[in-house]
């Protein structure tokens, strides 16, 4: 790996184009990290986007009207809000409105920015209605092919 390791130190000082994470170390260690810590973030968020997806398509199910329309105002909100905006207010705003009672943060930015794209989710309880609904019952499906059954013959096309 040295041989490798050493074109892209020459390559570095030839043409100033820096790729340090192929021949140092120290960077590459942290590039490793960063990596590592951005699968178990993503793990996480995939994680939450599902719990909270599901518990959503199963209270808009339900027969209760309350938890149905908070629901549907928590979709309609993060559906209609732009993903920047959503992360702006998460970030900047409810981080630091939200106070502990020593006078510090009780939740930090970097929590909101961890948190918020797993909120904001749209998984199973956005789908939910358009993957549901675009299932026609088999009595449909059939009823159709006897209908253009009849309406292609040839007798019935005079």
């Amino acid at each position: 790996m040295q041989p490798v390791w050493d074109w892209f130190r020459w390559l570095n000082q030839a043409t100033g184009i820096n790729l340090s994470i192929l021949y140092d170390a120290f960077d590459r260690a942290r590039f490793a990290r960063g990596f590592v810590t951005t699968l178990a973030l993503s793990a996480i968020c995939i994680v939450l986007s599902v719990l909270i997806g599901v518990a959503g398509a199963w209270i808009q199910g339900s027969r209760h009207r309350v938890p149905r329309t908070v629901v549907h105002w928590y979709i309609q909100a993060f559906r209609n809000t732009p993903p920047l905006v959503q992360l702006y207010f998460f970030y900047f705003g409810l981080g630091s409105l939200l106070k502990a009672s020593g006078g510090g943060p009780l939740v930090t930015n970097v929590t909101w920015a961890i948190v918020s794209p797993s909120c904001r989710s749209r998984s199973a309880h956005d789908d939910r209605s358009g993957g549901v609904a675009g299932v026609q019952p088999i009595a449909d499906v059939s009823a159709d092919r006897s209908a253009a059954r009849v309406s292609d013959h040839p007798a019935r096309a005079q």
